[in-house]
């Protein structure tokens, strides 16, 4: 029981001062708006914000009251140019490359020979086939010859 009163008529009292604020609430933005049209200005007040800023820091404004927090500390850092990347932490650095060169000359200068042979070798192939096929073409034309019979 509530200062002497039943549970209903508690709950009553209750849900009647609820629309009661509820009320002045939206009355109080209706009359604010109206009077930021009429006069052209938006002003608001501010009772909490919570900022980042670019240099680390966070800052919280409550009820006109500001408060700073640092949420960067430098523990070490990063730098990178065309071919690697840097991390120094503690004083020591670790150096990763980005960019990997691999010298390829030698090995492409002896696919271009091996290329070369395989060709030559491939076009003295074709030349022994086709004189064994000239070869044996007499022999063959027997047979077929012989099988038609």
């Amino acid at each position: 029981m509530l200062l002497g009163l039943s549970a209903a008529d508690a709950r009553t009292i209750s849900r009647g001062i609820l629309i009661l604020v509820f009320a002045i609430a939206a009355g109080v933005v209706v009359a604010d708006n109206q009077l930021n049209r009429l006069t052209a200005r938006h002003e608001f007040g501010q009772a909490l914000n919570v900022r980042r800023e670019a240099s680390g820091y966070y800052r919280a404004y409550v009820l006109g009251q500001s408060w700073g927090v640092r949420a960067v500390y430098p523990v070490g850092s990063i730098s990178a140019n065309g071919d690697s990347l840097s991390l120094e932490v503690a004083g020591r650095r670790l150096t990763v490359p980005t960019v990997v060169r691999v010298e390829l000359d030698r090995a492409v200068y002896w696919l271009v020979v091996w290329r070369g042979q395989f060709v030559a070798a491939a076009v003295r192939t074709k030349r022994e086939l086709a004189g064994y096929w000239g070869e044996l073409r007499p022999l063959v034309r027997e047979l077929m010859d012989a099988v038609k019979r």
